[in-house]
Order: structure tokens, then C-alpha cells, then sequence
């Protein structure tokens, strides 16, 4: 069986034919003969975090993509029953062509993309961003919200808002056409999560300010961007959220104020 094997195997290879995709039965194979491809978990990431966009939209998050690739993807991902165009009778989605969102399978990618960006969150630079890379408003903040430390935060009872405001948000890239990107963030926290969205927080126990380069440190969880971090208001609140957001503070150092 072995031999028999193998001799099909070489059979086919000496014929020089191509077999699409991995042809093992397999759940991981499978899944990446659907969205393994370049650049496609990427698009489905831009329609998860900032819902049904057309072709260009999602473009202006994914900088670099190739146009005639993404097209190729929203195509692919189409036909594989993980996303649809709507367009129709909507007058005001005609004007700008077609927009993509995601199937009901599309929206199981979910779970992957929060699991991948678990194991890379351990993985980015001590120091921040390398040297190049862009840096996307909502992709930032949902890194935020991904290193919130729920279950420390649901024993605690913990709940507060706050503003973020980042002196430098030129360093964002923007993903609205002829916008810039937004310099303030309203973060709320509460014991089963943190939240984040563009935009000043009414109300806020506390203000953070710090640059782009800071907040992706905070992110890395460099040790040395908590104290660059400067605080008005709550002070003791605004120290156990950069706790529960595992910005510990080094022995003897307090947030600024």
C-alpha cells in the first residue's frame, strides 16, 4: 500500500500537475485553503473591526495592498461564502459601488483572528512598532482592549472611563478619505472588558496623554512607557488601568502626574 502510494504521488508530480490547496483532511489544512492566502485575513480583520466597506475602504486600512489583489481576495472570499456584496435599492451604497460584510461564516473568523492576535501580541517588540510600520487607529485600540485583563478586572469589580489623547495623532494612519486620523479615544473599562472608540470621553475619571510611539509601547508592554504616560484626574484609577493592562509600574515609580 505504501509503494502504491508514493507511485501515485510521483505519477502525478511527473505529469507536472497542480493540486489546488493542501488535499489533506485536515481542519487546520482546510481552513487555510480558505483565507490563507496574502492579505486575506487582513481584509476580513477591516470588516470585523469597522463593518461593510467598499473595495477602496478597505484598502485605506491594508496600506500597501495591491488593488488588483484585493479584489482577487474579496472575490475569493466571496465565492467561498465568507462575505457578500450589498448594493441594490440603497441609493447611498449605489453612489459609492458595492460594499462587502461578512457572512454569518464569515463572522466565525472571529475567534481566529482574536487567537492570532493573542499569540502575536506576546510576539511584537519590546520597544513598540518597527520602523515603518503603520500604525491604524482601530487596530491600536482593539490591541488595547485585547491586553485588558478581564479576569483581574471582573475579581476587582473595576469600572471607569477615560480619555486618551495622543499628542501626536499624525502618526496614525487615517483610514477616512481626506480625514486625519483621531487623536482622542474614549476607553471605558468594566469588570468583563474594556472598550475603546474615537472620540473625546464625556464624563472621564481621568485623562491619559502620551505619543503614538508610547501607546504602542503600551501595548508591547515595554516597561518604561508607563512612566511616560502623563495622568489628570483619578490618578489611583488611571494606575489600575495601565495595571490591568499590564503596564506594571517599576518598584518606586508612580504615574505621572
Amino acid at each position: 500500500m505504501e509503494r502504491l502510494c508514493v507511485r501515485r504521488l510521483e505519477g502525478a508530480h511527473d505529469r507536472g500537475e497542480m493540486r489546488a490547496g493542501y488535499r489533506q483532511f485536515c481542519a487546520i489544512a482546510r481552513t487555510l485553503d480558505l483565507v490563507g492566502q496574502r492579505w486575506t485575513l487582513l481584509v476580513v480583520r477591516e470588516l470585523l473591526l469597522r463593518g461593510p466597506l467598499p473595495a477602496a475602504g478597505i484598502a485605506r486600512g491594508l496600506p500597501d495592498v495591491p488593488m488588483n489583489q484585493l479584489v482577487e481576495r474579496l472575490a475569493l472570499l466571496e465565492s467561498r461564502g465568507l462575505v457578500r456584496r450589498r448594493g441594490g435599492k440603497d441609493a447611498r451604497i449605489r453612489a459609492r459601488g458595492y460594499e462587502y460584510e461578512l457572512t454569518e461564516a464569515g463572522r466565525e473568523l472571529g475567534d481566529v483572528l482574536e487567537a492570532l492576535a493573542g499569540f502575536g501580541l506576546s510576539r511584537l517588540a519590546g520597544a513598540g512598532r518597527e520602523p515603518g510600520d503603520a500604525v491604524l487607529p482601530h487596530v491600536l485600540m482593539r490591541q488595547l482592549e485585547l491586553r485588558y485583563d478581564r479576569a483581574a478586572a471582573g475579581a476587582a469589580g473595576f469600572s471607569a472611563r477615560f480619555e486618551l489623547a495622543l499628542t501626536d495623532p499624525e502618526q496614525l494612519w487615517s483610514v477616512e478619505p481626506a480625514a486625519d486620523a483621531p487623536g482622542r479615544f474614549a476607553l471605558v473599562a468594566r469588570p468583563d472588558g474594556l472598550q475603546a472608540r474615537a472620540g473625546a470621553c464625556l464624563d472621564a475619571d481621568a485623562v491619559l496623554t502620551c505619543s503614538v510611539e508610547t501607546c504602542t509601547r503600551l501595548v508591547a508592554r515595554d516597561p518604561d512607557a508607563r512612566v511616560e504616560i502623563e495622568v489628570a484626574g483619578a490618578e489611583d484609577l488611571a494606575a489600575t488601568l495601565l495595571d490591568l493592562l499590564g503596564a506594571r509600574a517599576p518598584a518606586g515609580t508612580a504615574v505621572a502626574a
